[in-house]
């Protein structure tokens, strides 16, 4: 009998169908009743309009969406801290994620900004549609913005992409860039329901600065290393920090990624890349990681030496962070075109979230595990990055493209920060 009674308190089954998370009232709380949410607020479905507000303030967001998922997990979100955005990446001149992003940014008076992490390559409709967003978006280049000038259309190289992208999202001072008027790396504050988060974006294809090697290759100078060290020393007070690249830290010959974890969030093919993150050319894919974990830990680093790309110049790190502190969130990329949200295995408390290709199709890569089409609900793809300061706790919920080759869904992941 007890064991019974506890089965049945820790099912999603629900015994009334008056329950508030109950959206569909088919009895139970589970991801149909997030679903009916979705379908209101992307497509406009009435159905379940007159019950989709489960947290009785008014209006009907993302939130609610969230207080279904505590509902599951027995969580009681009324006192907590919270604060989200969206993240999408590798848009390659196209605006089938694009769009639909900044039309649930602007609606949604959940979301607070948006994060694109790079292969921008922005037409000039594209371009405005951003210069049109109410809410901030903040953008780093990736390796095709970068490297690509002369040979593929709206690549704008690392001059171009401060003068042509960030300089004309930014005119009045909205973030901090570094002390060149040609860095590509910055950071902001945003603050809302009296939660800041602080939002670092990182360049690591710093062409003109420091000079040609290899293409495509990462490309990292003394003084946005030295700048980024400045920043994290100013951000213990923060809520929350992320921070923003193209590429994620790893390769197959420093630092793989541990292919015997895979969770919701990692393609089912990943595991057959060992190199998954990709960490094109020779520069030290444990740099920014290792700084982030003195950051993290109190355990500074003294005169150590890692490797920027270029000619393997040398970049020389000394922090003194007044650590540990525990509000770093994740680090935020794309570039490989596929899903990869995991901890660093050599580095076990960074979070690491990577999105799939947001242009048409699935970006050319036959490992890409999710179907998408050119239309439609399933063209697009968005990250949804839900925020608790009071639980330390981050959640992923997927929108758009979530149905993957084998018939499983992408739905909804939790980490702890």
């Amino acid at each position: 009998m007890k064991k019974w009674l506890l089965l049945a308190l820790l099912s999603p089954l629900v015994l009334s169908a008056q329950i508030v998370q109950d959206v569909n009232r088919d009895n139970y709380v589970n991801c149909g009743d997030v679903s009916a949410i979705y379908s209101y607020l992307l497509d406009g479905d009435m159905t379940f309009a007159a019950t989709c507000d489960v947290n009785g303030d008014g209006d009907i967001t993302a939130y609610d969406i969230t207080c279904i998922y505590n509902h599951m997990l027995g969580h009681d979100a009324s006192n907590d801290r919270r604060m989200s955005f969206l993240h999408i990446s590798d848009t390659h001149s196209v605006d089938v994620t694009l769009r639909p992003a900044l039309e649930i940014l602007n609606s949604d008076p959940t979301y607070s900004f948006m994060i694109l992490t790079g292969d921008f390559l922005p037409t000039e409709l594209m371009m405005q549609e951003v210069l049109a967003s109410e809410k901030p978006v903040f953008i780093i280049p990736g390796n095709h913005d970068s490297w690509d000038v002369g040979t593929t259309a709206n690549a704008l190289g690392q001059r171009g992409f401060r003068e042509q992208v960030l300089d004309r999202l930014y005119p009045n001072g909205e973030v901090n860039f570094g002390e060149d008027s040609i860095s590509n790396y910055f950071y902001a504050d945003v603050t809302q329901n009296g939660c800041t988060i602080r939002v670092i974006g990182l360049d690591l294809y710093e062409i003109e600065t420091v000079g040609n090697f290899m293409k495509n290759s990462v490309i990292f100078s003394q003084k946005q290393i030295d700048w980024l060290i400045g920043v994290l020393e100013d951000s213990g007070d923060k809520d929350g920090v992320i921070i923003l690249t193209h590429n994620g830290f790893g390769n197959a010959r420093s630092n793989p990624r541990d292919d015997d974890y895979i969770n919701e969030f990692v393609s089912i093919t990943a595991y057959t890349f060992p190199d998954t993150y990709n960490y094109f050319g020779l520069g030290d894919a444990d740099l920014v990681p290792s700084i982030v974990e003195a950051y993290m830990t109190g355990e500074n680093l003294s005169d150590t030496t890692f490797y920027g790309g270029y000619q393997l110049q040398k970049i020389n790190v000394t922090t003194n962070f007044d650590g540990p502190h525990n509000n770093f969130i994740a680090h935020f990329g794309g570039h490989i075109h596929f899903d990869v949200v995991e901890y660093l295995s050599w580095h076990p408390h960074q979070l690491m979230s990577i999105i799939a290709y947001g242009g048409r199709g699935n970006g050319g890569r036959d490992y890409n595990d999710l179907i998408k089409t050119d239309t439609g609900e399933d063209s697009y793809t968005i990250n949804a990055n839900n925020i608790n300061f009071t639980t330390h706790e981050h959640q992923i919920v997927r929108i758009g493209s979530k149905r993957k080759v084998d018939g499983t869904l992408r739905e909804q992941i939790l980490f702890n920060f």
